[in-house]
């Protein structure tokens, strides 16, 4: 694989969520989101941004994402959260 990529969610009061990817192989190689996620609280600094989308490309590919695509991982971590 010559790339690598992450999605970043940004909550309405401006808290992040970083999701790593990986590739599914029931999809044809195509890239989804796994549950693994980093988060970062509003008022986070510039070095605190890059060291969490850096850990979360280190975490790239490190777990099988759900191919069943339901719930997707940003789902399943909003739900966690709204759970406490």
């Amino acid at each position: 694989m010559d790339y690598k990529s992450v999605s970043i969610y940004v909550t309405p009061n401006n808290d992040l969520y970083i999701l790593s990817n990986g590739i599914s192989t029931k999809w044809g190689g195509a890239t989804i989101e796994i549950e693994l996620h980093f988060f970062l609280e509003k008022g986070y600094e510039d070095e605190a941004l890059e060291r969490k989308v850096m850990q979360a490309f280190d975490r790239w590919n490190t777990i099988k994402p759900n191919e069943e695509l339901k719930p997707t991982a940003i789902d399943f971590w909003l739900f966690a959260l709204l759970r406490g």
